[in-house]
């Protein structure tokens, strides 16, 4: 699974229609010393095993019921041992049929950059 978080690739596909800010929350992670690799993994993780819950779905190609979706998801900070509830949400974009995942935000239930739920802010 090819995963896509590059805020400047974000702004070039989506432009000004997202609410979401990509180079503010990689700004928080790495100030935090949250080693993005490892985020990045318990992502590609979490998509593989299916433990998301789809916003929305649409059928994409024919070849085994592979679909295009908007996903979001729990995933627990690979830094700590606290689990899915004091780690980050994630909200992305998954194309199955090419197998890559291009992530919209990732944000934080706990610190000084918590969000209780999504917003435009």
């Amino acid at each position: 699974m090819q995963l896509i978080y590059n805020h400047k690739d974000l702004l070039d596909i989506f432009s000004a229609i997202s609410p979401f800010n990509m180079k503010r929350d990689l700004r928080h992670i790495k100030r935090n010393h949250i080693n993005l690799k490892k985020l990045l993994t318990e992502i590609e993780a979490t998509i593989v095993n299916k433990e998301y819950e789809v916003i929305f779905q649409k059928e994409k190609c024919n070849t085994e019921n592979k679909l295009f979706l908007l996903i979001k998801m729990r995933i627990r900070n690979p830094q700590n041992n606290r689990g899915k509830s004091s780690g980050f949400r994630v909200v992305c974009l998954v194309n199955e049929c090419l197998d890559f995942a291009i992530i919209l935000t990732i944000f934080s239930k706990t610190g000084s950059q918590r969000r209780d739920k999504l917003s435009t802010n």
